[in-house]
C-alpha cells in the first residue's frame, strides 16, 4: 500500500507502515519516508501535494520545503 504510483503519487500514514501500523509513530515514520522519496525526484514542478494521516501530512508539509 505504500508503493509510489508512477513516481508521482506517494502514500504516507500509519496504514502504510509495515512495522508500526495504527500508531502515531508509524504515521510519522511514513511521512519521513514519503518526503525522502519526493526529494529524490527531479524538480519539474514547484508544488507537491501530500495526503496522509494528520501526523504524516503535517511532517511532509513542514519538512519538505
Amino acid at each position: 500500500m505504500a508503493d509510489a504510483v508512477a513516481g508521482k503519487v506517494f502514500f504516507a500514514g500509519e496504514a502504510t507502515s509495515s512495522r508500526a501500523f495504527s500508531t502515531a509513530h508509524g504515521a510519522y515514520e511514513t511521512g519521513v519516508r514519503a518526503v525522502k522519496e519526493t526529494l529524490l525526484l527531479p524538480r519539474t514542478s514547484t508544488e507537491i501535494n501530500y495526503r496522509g494521516s494528520n501526523v504524516s501530512d503535517h511532517y511532509c508539509k513542514q519538512y519538505s520545503h
